[in-house]
């Protein structure tokens, strides 16, 4: 089982990306243990973890014995299947910028702390959005740590090395995001205006490793670039789905589309 989870709490977060609430997890999946139980398997500082987790209601303590207090997600396949078709459907003769931006727009923005779990083979999408007041990258992908921009920031608070990773962290290190965004944003500008002879840099050489330019003979943008809101026709129905049916719903519309990873760029236009 896989185990999805948005907090704001890292102690929360530190916790659910540990190897003991995975291996607690799976113990709770097959039996409600006692803490005499746990104690064995953890020793005795669990109790501390366990009282930490009942408090964020993680897990529930009921009768002396221990179990999962979040929800499994069931898979409703008729419905994911149904609204994959519509908006599917949607996109037939949409150019591949506004699909980009079309399927971004319908990813679910609530920030809300939960928790939930769900079977490994289910996919679903990631969505993460890194901005200044004047600049943003935003990337959604079916791959859970995808090679992009705002991935690896935030695989840098999970303290833990992700592989794919290993080869941005060698070039960029744990610098600073305002810092980053803020060259970033300079090299996108002179791009834009059509300044063709920037000096190489890790910032330049970041942008090509996160797809976002390419160098031929010259460094050229190759994701959606927009210098103001790019509105799209609602799905007020979709918006009603869960956040979890909608997830789901999206990594099967962007499969079908072979669109496995996609990235823009907004830039303030009035500066």
């Amino acid at each position: 089982m896989k185990i999805i989870f948005e907090t704001s709490d890292e102690g929360v977060a530190e916790l659910v990306r540990s190897p003991f609430f995975e291996e607690l997890v799976l113990i709770l999946q097959k039996e409600t243990p006692t803490l005499r139980r746990l104690k064995e398997v953890f020793g005795a500082k669990v109790e501390k973890q366990l009282n930490h987790l009942i408090k964020k209601e993680i897990i529930q303590r009921k009768d002396r014995r221990y179990l999962l207090n979040f929800p499994i997600i069931e898979v409703n396949e008729t419905e994911i299947a149904s609204w994959s078709s519509k908006l599917s459907a949607s996109l037939t003769g949409i150019k591949e910028s506004d699909r980009v931006v079309f399927l971004e727009s319908l990813f679910p923005k609530e920030r809300v702390d939960m928790i939930y779990g769900i079977d490994e083979s289910v996919p679903l999408v990631y969505y993460d959005r890194m901005s200044t007041e004047t600049f943003a990258v935003t990337s959604l992908s079916v791959d859970e740590w995808p090679l992009t921009l705002p991935r690896y920031f935030r695989s840098l608070r999970t303290m833990q090395p992700i592989p794919v990773y290993q080869t941005t962290m060698q070039l960029l290190g744990d610098v600073s995001v305002a810092y980053y965004l803020d060259q970033i944003e300079v090299i996108v500008e002179k791009l834009l205006a059509n300044r063709r002879r920037i000096r190489d840099s890790i910032f330049v050489q970041s942008l090509t490793m996160f797809g976002l330019a390419n160098k031929n003979e010259t460094l050229e943008l190759c994701v959606p670039v927009y210098t103001r809101p790019y509105v799209v026709d609602s799905f007020p129905e979709f918006e009603q789905l869960s956040i979890m049916t909608r997830r789901i719903v999206l990594a099967r519309v962007m499969d079908e589309l072979d669109m496995k990873t996609i990235s823009t760029i907004f830039i303030k236009e009035e500066r």
